[in-house]
C-alpha cells in the first residue's frame, strides 16, 4: 500500500498551484466585465432585483407559520429580508464612488421625495445598523411584516419607471 498524504491538494507544491493565482486573476478580470458600471445598466438590475426579493418575502409572510416551523424556509426568510435590505440601500447609497440613484443629477429632486418616505428610511436604518453593519447601540429593526405592509412595491414600481 502507498502512503497517503495528510495534506490538502491545494498546499502540495505543483505546477497547477502556481498556475492558481493566474486563473484567478482571469476570471476576476472577466467578473468586473460583465456589466459596466454606469447607471443606467446597474440601477434597472438593483431595481428588478429589490421588486423580486420584495414580491417573494411577501410570498412567504402571508404563511409566516408554515416559515416558521422550517428550518430551511426560515432561512430563506432571513436571506430575502437581508438580501432587499442591502438592495434598497444599494439604490439610495450616497457615499463615494459608488453607483446609485442618488448618484444621478436629473434625478435628484424625485429620489429625494422617494428616500423621505419611512420604510426607506427604516430600511436604511437596519441596514446602517444592523444588516450592513453591527451599530454598537441597538437601533430598531425593520420587520419583514413593515415592509410588507408598506408602499416599498408602489415605490419600486415607479422607480423603475425613472429614466435614468
Amino acid at each position: 500500500m502507498g502512503r497517503r498524504s495528510t495534506k490538502c491538494a491545494h498546499t502540495k507544491k505543483s505546477n497547477k498551484r502556481q498556475l492558481l493565482p493566474d486563473k484567478i486573476q482571469s476570471s476576476e478580470k472577466n467578473m468586473k466585465n460583465l456589466i459596466t458600471r454606469e447607471p443606467e445598466n446597474l440601477l434597472p438590475l438593483s431595481i428588478r432585483f429589490a421588486r423580486d426579493y420584495l414580491d417573494e418575502l411577501c410570498k412567504m409572510q402571508n404563511d409566516i407559520v408554515k416559515v416558521q416551523e422550517s428550518k430551511e424556509l426560515t432561512t430563506m426568510h432571513r436571506a430575502l429580508w437581508t438580501a432587499l435590505i442591502m438592495e434598497v440601500g444599494r439604490l439610495f447609497d450616497a457615499h463615494n464612488d459608488v453607483v446609485s440613484f442618488k448618484k444621478v443629477p436629473n434625478l435628484k429632486t424625485e429620489i429625494d421625495k422617494y428616500h423621505q418616505e419611512a420604510i426607506i428610511g427604516k430600511i436604511i436604518e437596519t441596514r446602517n445598523t444592523f444588516t450592513g453593519h453591527f451599530a454598537t447601540n441597538a437601533k430598531v429593526i425593520v420587520s419583514a411584516s413593515e415592509i410588507c405592509k408598506s408602499r416599498l412595491g408602489e415605490i419600486l414600481a415607479r422607480m423603475s419607471k425613472l429614466s435614468i
